[in-house]
Formats: C-alpha cells, structure tokens, sequence
C-alpha cells in the first residue's frame, strides 16, 4: 500500500447513559451491520468526539455529551416520546438507517476490482468481519499469509467469483486490504532449431571461425 492510501475515515457513535452490557451489545450491532453501513462506524471510547451520540431517555439525571454531535434518543416506550426516538434495546434496522442518514456513501476514488493481473493479501483481519458469513470468512482466510489472484482466491476458498469481488470490495473499503500487481515475466528468448545451429556450426568452420 502506497503512502497516499489511507484507511477511510471512522465515525463513531458514542452512547449516554447505557449500562456496560448495552454498550458491549451496540459494538456487536456495529459489526453485525457491517457492510451494511454506508461508512465505517466505530464505537466512541470515552473522551473521544463522536458524530452521534445515543441518548438512553429512560434515565433522567443529567449527562455530559458532545454538543457537535447529531443526537438520537432511545427508549423502551418510543411512542412517548417524540418522532424519531428509537427502540431500548436497539434495533438494528433502526440504527441502519440512521447511521446511514448521518454519513452517507462516499464516491470512491477508484474501487478495488478483481482483476486477472491483481493479487491480494489481507492487510489486518478486520474487526467489522466478525458479523460476516463464512464465505468471507475462507476467502479472506486465503489471502491472509500470501498474495493471491481472484481465481486463486475461488480456488482455495471454494466461493464463486462474485462472492469474491464483493469480499475483495468490502475489506478495501476498510483499509485492510493490500494489492500488488503481477509483473508479466520476461519473455523467454525462442529456442534456436537444431537444424539451423548445426547449419550455422558448419558455415562457422567454413569460412575458419571453428577452433
């Protein structure tokens, strides 16, 4: 990876008033929505600034939160509060689409694509893979160690082409992913024919150029 190729940008979501049990299980919802997010989104850790912040509207003491942020409150009765409050325990179509109105899809500068002179290799396992299937879990498990090319990735995988191209796009959308390009070997200098050798073998002691 060249030193202009970043890691896209993390959002992070940060969540005011929630037990340690609730926060563990919005990290697990990030990772399970996974490829499903427009960006890439990350649980805050305290102190960090965050992009939206969840409100747990059943506690009513006073908290501190990044007044930049958007701000989203959560409830096990929505419906007694206003239009947009979302469901305590979270749900994850809820979180979808607001963590999708917030950051919207950014146009790629030039996505990855499988080509036949690319080769891959996995640059970190990414923390978002864990909520996805097994098939991307083989393919990038192929391309953990070594460079591979995206047929080579079928192979060893036993995914069709397709689910390859897909997994190859989602791990480079979250900077994991390394790419080299085959170089095409050297052609190989063509085999003179026997009959010609000898022929030039005898011209050579003809006209005195044999030892």
């Amino acid at each position: 990876m060249s030193g202009t190729d970043y890691p896209p940008r993390s959002f992070r979501v940060a969540c005011a008033h929630f037990s340690p049990e609730e926060l563990e299980a919005t990290r697990r919802l990030l990772g399970l929505l996974g490829t499903h997010l427009k960006q890439r989104w990350v649980l805050a850790e305290a102190g960090e600034p965050a992009d939206v912040v969840l409100l747990n509207l059943d506690q009513h003491t006073p908290v501190e939160f990044d007044r930049r942020a958007a701000l989203a409150g959560c409830s096990q009765r929505p419906r007694e509060h206003p239009a947009g409050t979302l469901h305590r325990p979270l749900r994850g179509y809820e979180l979808l689409a607001l963590l999708n109105k917030e950051a919207p899809a950014a146009q790629p500068d030039k996505p990855a694509v499988a080509e036949a002179a690319g080769r891959y290799r996995l640059r970190c396992w990414p923390y978002e893979a864990n909520g996805w299937d097994v098939v991307q879990w083989r393919i990038m498990a192929a391309m953990r160690r070594t460079y591979r090319s995206a047929q080579e990735l079928a192979e060893h995988s036993g995914a069709t082409p397709d689910q390859v191209q897909r997994c190859i796009e989602a791990v480079n959308r979250l900077g994991a992913l390394e790419r080299a390009v085959d170089r095409q070997p050297a052609a190989a200098t063509a085999a003179r024919p026997a009959g010609l050798l000898r022929l030039a073998v005898r011209v050579g002691a003809i006209l005195g150029f044999s030892r």
